[in-house]
């Protein structure tokens, strides 16, 4: 039964579906578009937070001595994407001008088939696929961390191979296969049971990268480049502002009109 489905992957499949007859209709395959006047579940937006500055530093201090979690440190010092951390390729890293330009993605994707009347999962692959949207290419600069980082992972694939293919990606696994979100999300939960910390999904890395930049005084348009928003009111949803910042940003503001002479 389609309900079985959460919102999020029925509107994926409804903007498929409209997107498929759209085009018939354009190529004159057929007449007209069934899927009209559908009522599909509301999608309702989560609030994430970003992670706690106390949790962040001892994530840290455990990520950036151990080279299995080097993906996670990458993550928490861009903001990227899971899928396109997964999906960066040796061309993809300048060391000279110390970028990342985020090309592709690697990630699951779920198969669908339409079966007696009913939408079936049929299964999933693992492959490379477009990036989310227009904005979500772009380049990245690397932090001093992220640098180290890259250029231990390269210069440790140049001492085993000898040379390194500008067509292979970065991060992969023991058997060679490139690394996607399934696995990390493993790797992480594993990890903060081994230490005991809370609960944190990958995503709220890319949070807490937002909030943390706001928090440096760097400008929502600045952050919706590095995070690659098509919209400005995308990059807003992801910081989080105290109360106690609240009160100041009000205060700052007060301060700002009594020197031009408004109040």
């Amino acid at each position: 039964m389609i309900s079985e489905y959460k919102p999020t992957a029925i509107k994926q499949i409804f903007l498929l579906l409209k997107e498929g007859y759209e085009r018939a209709v354009k190529d004159k395959i057929i007449s007209s578009t069934p899927v009209i006047d559908i009522e599909i579940p509301k999608v309702t937006s989560r609030t994430m937070m970003s992670v706690d500055i106390n949790l962040e530093k001892k994530l840290i201090d455990i990520f950036k001595d151990d080279e299995m979690c080097y993906p996670f440190a990458i993550l928490i010092d861009t903001g990227l994407r899971t899928s396109e951390l997964c999906g960066i390729k040796w061309k993809n890293v300048d060391f000279k001008n110390r970028k990342i330009s985020i090309r592709q993605s690697y990630q699951r994707v779920d198969e669908y088939d339409y079966v007696k009347g009913q939408i079936v999962k049929t299964g999933s692959l693992l492959e490379e696929t477009p990036l989310k949207s227009r904005t979500s290419k772009r380049d990245v600069p690397m932090s001093k961390g992220v640098y180290k980082i890259l250029l231990g992972i390269y210069n440790g694939v140049l001492q085993k191979k000898g040379k390194v293919d500008n067509d292979e990606f970065v991060f992969i696994n023991q058997i060679g296969n490139p690394v996607v979100g399934d696995c990390l999300r493993n790797r992480l939960n594993d990890l903060l049971i081994k230490h005991n910390l809370e609960k944190v999904s990958l995503h709220r890395f890319r949070h807490t990268f937002a909030t943390r930049l706001y928090e440096a005084k760097v400008k929502i348009k600045n952050i919706q480049g590095l995070l690659g928003h098509s919209i400005v009111q995308m990059t807003e949803r992801y910081l989080h502002i105290d109360e106690e910042e609240q009160s100041s940003s009000i205060e700052q503001l007060e301060i700002y009109y009594e020197n031009i002479g408004i109040y």
